[in-house]
């Protein structure tokens, strides 16, 4: 079932690319890959302007490295081929009252010119919509194969799904039940892809499932996940779980991501 946020919590806010992992150490935030929140910002880019800003930001980690700071902005994904999410897990709200000052004194040797030119190369690369949102983990509808499981910082690629569930407790029930079921039968297919499932809590409202791969070989080789149910659950039964998943959704779609290491701390 969905986590329901207590409405203070929110008073409280105020291609294909390497897959080696990212050689800078993350930023001074809170323990990231804990069952908690992850603060996204939602960077859409002009496609004109899009080699621009991806520059920019390998550009502005140069600088960064060679003054050993962060400026703490978390995992970038390339999503689709004109957006990029970044995503910061944090563990408390309270985090946004220290975070900044943290970034502040990292950022203190670096030149500000530098900063100024970050900032205009990878602002004049924006159109709409840019935003920034906040979402909570749904452990109960993640999934991880026995072995071979990642996370968003580890993973080298994979698919976003991006749903609408109806607001009705029983539209919500369906979805929740349905996704568990189809959860257990990918443990007993061995499915090789990690699910990880994050609900909105402050933003649109969407729900939003990472399927992550630990290479593009991996996603490329992985099964459709109804097929994977159909090979342990038999045909009739992955098509009623299809079913139940469509009947809850107002709307649903899919985007291609890259973890892109090459910009990410």
């Amino acid at each position: 079932m969905f986590h329901r946020v207590r409405p203070f919590a929110l008073i409280a806010l105020g291609l294909l690319f390497s897959c080696a992992p990212s050689p800078v150490p993350s930023a001074p935030t809170s323990a990231q890959g804990r069952d908690d929140y992850v603060a996204v910002h939602i960077d859409t880019l002009s496609p004109a302007l899009s080699g621009q800003f991806v520059d920019a930001r390998r550009e502005w980690l140069g600088e960064l490295r060679s003054h050993a700071a962060t400026d703490g902005r978390g995992v970038f994904l390339q999503v689709g081929d004109s957006s990029f999410y970044t995503l910061r897990h944090f563990a408390s709200f309270g985090d946004f009252d220290t975070r900044g000052e943290a970034i502040e004194r990292s950022l203190a040797a670096v030149p500000k010119e530098a900063a100024e030119r970050y900032d205009h190369l990878s602002d004049t690369s924006l159109v709409y919509p840019h935003t920034s949102q906040i979402w909570a983990r749904e452990a109960d509808l993640g999934y991880a194969p026995a072995s071979g499981a990642v996370d968003e910082r580890s993973a080298c690629c994979g698919r976003l799904v991006i749903e609408d569930v109806r607001a009705d407790p029983i539209s919500e029930k369906t979805y929740s039940d349905a996704t568990t079921a189809i959860d257990a039968a990918l443990v007993d297919a061995g499915y090789p892809l990690t699910r990880v499932t994050y609900r909105t809590v402050f933003g649109a409202g969407h729900v939003f499932t990472l399927w992550l791969a630990p290479s593009r070989e991996a996603l490329d080789g992985s099964p459709n996940v109804l097929d994977a149910v159909a090979k342990v659950r038999g045909a009739a039964r992955a098509g009623e779980l299809g079913a139940a998943i469509d009947s809850a959704l107002v709307h649903t779609e899919t985007q291609t991501i890259v973890v892109r290491h090459d910009m990410t701390q």
